[in-house]
Parts: structure tokens; C-alpha cells; sequence
């Protein structure tokens, strides 16, 4: 079965809360609750707390290098390239 979707938590290291992405590989998949997609271009502020700015390019990066896949964005990224 095909991976669809990786789910990710990170902990701000200014509040310590605890922020749930999910990375989406399939275009028909949805955010579980409870989630936040991940952020189109990486970057997040912490909404907890709202001092934090997260870069998750590195998260991103190593989970489509350990699949093998590309995520919804790049491949988007592509089709529009390719047209």
C-alpha cells in the first residue's frame, strides 16, 4: 500500500507545546484532526505561542529523500513548470 500521508510533531522551543503536521503525498488526502498541514513553503509560526518561527525545510527534505516520494507541493511545483 502506498504511503499518502507522514505525520510529523515538533515542540516549539520557546512555549514547549507540541505542533502536529502532516505532510500530504496524495492530492485526494485530507488533514486528520487534530493536525496542521504542513506549510507550503516550510515555514511556521508557532500558534501557540506565536514568538516561535519553525523552518521545516530540513523535515521536509529528509522525509522525501528516507520515501523516496515527492510531497503535493513539489510535485505541483513541477506540473506548472512542465506546462
Amino acid at each position: 500500500e502506498a504511503i499518502k500521508k507522514a505525520r510529523i510533531d515538533i515542540k516549539c522551543k520557546v512555549c514547549g507545546e507540541t505542533l502536529k503536521f502532516q505532510l500530504l503525498f496524495d492530492p485526494l488526502e485530507t488533514v486528520d484532526e487534530g493536525h496542521l498541514l504542513f506549510p507550503e513553503d516550510d515555514i511556521v509560526l508557532c500558534p501557540h505561542c506565536g514568538k516561535n518561527k519553525i523552518n521545516l525545510t530540513p523535515i521536509r527534505e529528509e522525509i522525501e529523500q528516507t520515501l523516496g516520494k515527492k510531497t503535493r507541493k513539489k510535485r505541483k511545483k513541477k506540473e506548472e513548470e512542465d506546462q
